[in-house]
Formats: C-alpha cells, structure tokens, sequence
C-alpha cells in the first residue's frame, strides 16, 4: 500500500519491536535501552510532534525521565531518526503520525464539516490528538463541548488545553456528584489517590474535594488470603453467590495484568462458571473478565478486584488512577482480593 496513494500502514507491536532493534543495532555515545528509547520517542517526539533535528533540540523535555545534555540529545536524536527511517522504508506510520497527517490535511484544504464537536474521557487524549480536534471545530464560540476527570487518566500525562488555542479558563464547570457507585465506595477508591497530584486540564490543580453520590451501600470488601487456592475458592463462592440474585454479565472480575485475568478464568473454567474475558470487541454469556484498563467507561452491578499489598496510595500515580477506575466501576458492591 503507498503513502502517495493516500493509504497508510500503521505500525504494529511486533513490527514496531522490529523497528526499534533495526535502528538500534548500531553501538550509541549513551547506555540506553530500547525502553528508554521508546520512551523518549513517546514523551518528547510524539508528544511535540516533532519532525526533525532541529525541533527536537528545541523542545521541552519536562516531565521526562532522564536529564539530557546537548551533546548526549544530538545521540539520542541518532537512534530516534534511524528508528523513523526504518518506518519509513517499510511504509510503516505509527497512529500519532496519522493523526498528524489527517491534521495537516485539513490545515492546508480546509476540509472540515462538523459544527461541532463533543470530547469525552479528554483526560486521556495526546497533544496531537489535541490539535486535531481543534481544526476540526470551527473557531468560534461553543465549537467544542468536552468532559474529563483527570483522576482517572491511565494514559498520556497532563497538557493544558491552551496550548492547543483551546479556552477553557472561566468557561469550565467543576462536577461534584457520582451517578455510578455508593457514597462507601467512592470515599474509600477516592483515599487510593492519596498523594497524587492531579490537574484540571489546564494547567491548575483538581481536587476530589466535595465529591460525593446520591446512593449508599456496604463498605467495599477487603479480603487476604494465606494462598492462592484460598483465593481462588473463595472467589468461586462469592460468585456462585451473586448470581443467585444478579445475572452473571452484570458481575466482574477485574485485575491489573492479562496473567492474573487468565489465571482467574482458568478457574472460573475448571468451575464451570460461564464467563467471557473481554478483550477488544468480544462479548458473550457470563461473568466478565477483565484488566482494569478494559472495564474504563464500563459499570457492573458488582466488582471483584484484584489488588496488591503495595498498590496504593504509595505506589505510581499511574498506578493509582486505574486502580481508582476500577474500584469506581461498580454500582453496588465492592469486593477486593488483597495479595
């Protein structure tokens, strides 16, 4: 498929590792790793949209991980273009980089025909995602309408919205009240982002302050178990337990890693408890199954979380949103397997 025809080939995760190795084959002046390449290429090239040279020298490096002197930015800057010279001669495009073709496009046609434009979950939306939008919409007066709660960004780290000629200073409204899960489970997922700073989209900082729901219900479930087979026995009764008042899809079992959520389908199956492990589009009969990234947006009657000793509230602030994403998915009960 060619480029000039108008069709791009977004870059897989296996072909992207690929790439990485092909670039990197070639000894550098600095001990990095492909992981801290990749990082440097997400947090600073595909964050300023950066395009050549010069621009990466130029651009802001805050909020990165490693500190960079002149010349050791002018080696870095060797491994990062031979890695999009290799996407380059497999006419591969990662997806920021569509995002910034598709932008350009209507920057030099003009070619837009929404009125305007509602942004949900903006929390999670990258600069150049950012900058789309706002070509998009026209340039006037409530062209765009967004919502976001920073407390639950899981991915990108924090912009301000006036970068991108979006304002929202004194045009934002504050919301206060869950429509979702109990007053008990909303004060004890609140207290996991203890010590995490969170900002309001624009620059400033957010609190959970005055948060508060209509509903009320048990205090969340906090159980430890001497085993794993402890745990797998007790989450098996507690199931067969829920389901003899809630339907089966209204349940979830939820946890960090794809390893754990196999784990704990493996013994729903050796249960023969019906249940389906979401994971893109799938849905079927049963329990759910699921990382805690996948049930965002989502809400169940009840939720099973997995969580570990060392979590939260001390753990990283990343950590610690999705943690309070999944806590906040329920709408009646929380259970919580500690390990």
């Amino acid at each position: 498929m060619d480029h000039r025809q108008g069709r791009l080939v977004t870059v897989s995760p296996a072909q992207e590792a690929e790439c990485w190795a092909a670039a990197l084959r070639k000894d550098t002046a600095l001990d990095w790793t492909e992981v801290d390449y990749k990082t440097e290429w997400d947090a600073v090239i595909l964050f300023h949209g950066i395009t050549t040279r010069d621009a990466y020298f130029k651009a802001s490096r805050a909020g990165s991980p490693k500190t960079l002197k002149r010349a050791e930015r002018a080696a870095v800057w060797e491994g990062l273009a031979a890695y999009r010279a290799e996407l380059d001669r497999r006419k591969l495009v990662d997806w920021t980089d569509v995002v910034r073709k598709v932008r350009q496009h209507i920057e030099q046609t003009g070619a837009t025909q929404y009125r305007a434009i509602v942004v949900d979950e903006a929390q999670d939306i990258d600069p150049e995602q950012w900058r789309l939008l706002r070509v998009l919409a026209p340039q006037k007066d409530n062209s765009l309408f967004i919502t976001g709660d920073a407390h639950q960004r899981i991915y990108g780290r924090p912009i301000a919205l006036s970068h991108f000629g979006i304002n929202i200073r004194g045009r934002s409204y504050r919301l206060k009240i869950n429509y979702r899960t109990t007053e008990q489970v909303l004060r004890w997922a609140t207290k996991l982002l203890a010590g995490v700073e969170v900002d309001d989209l624009d620059g400033d900082s957010d609190s959970t302050v005055g948060y508060r729901s209509l509903y009320t219900g048990p205090e969340p479930d906090l159980r430890t178990f001497a085993s794993s087979a402890a745990e797998t026995a007790f989450l098996l009764a507690h199931i067969r337990e829920l389901t003899k008042t809630t339907p089966p899809e209204e349940i979830a079992v939820v946890a960090k890693t794809k390893q754990r959520v196999n784990a704990y389908a493996a013994a729903l199956d050796g249960a023969a408890i019906a249940h389906t492990i979401l994971d893109g589009d799938s849905v079927g009969p049963g329990v759910r199954v699921a990382t805690m990234h996948r049930v965002k947006g989502l809400d169940f009657t009840h939720v099973i979380m997995h969580m570990t000793k060392s979590a939260a509230p001390t753990g990283d602030p990343r950590d610690q949103s999705i943690l309070y994403v999944a806590a906040t998915r329920c709408r009646r009960t929380l259970t919580v397997l500690v390990s």
